[in-house]
């Protein structure tokens, strides 16, 4: 493994952890819609940059459909079970 991929490893791993927290955040279904397309808007450029396109496209989704004025329930669920696929890898 070279340096580079370690860093990565690294990265990745601090990520996922975080997205196991903005999960429970999510699914206590008490966070503001602006915090909730902050959040999904941070995910999907992260995931985007590590190669998590499922991911990255369900956040974008959502982040988009806010910032429409139309925070969707499909879309929220798209988001926590691209989350729930992601982490169980």
């Amino acid at each position: 493994m070279t340096d580079i991929d370690a860093r990565l490893a690294q990265i990745r791993s601090r990520f996922r952890q975080r997205c196991r927290e903005d999960l429970a955040a999510i699914e206590a279904g008490d966070m503001p819609a602006a915090e909730l397309q902050r959040v999904a808007h941070r995910m999907a450029g992260m995931a985007g940059t590590l190669g998590m396109n499922a991911l990255g496209e369900a956040a974008r989704a959502l982040d988009a459909g806010i910032g429409a004025g139309e925070p969707s329930l499909e879309r929220k669920r798209a988001l926590i079970e691209a989350l729930r696929v992601e982490l169980a890898e």
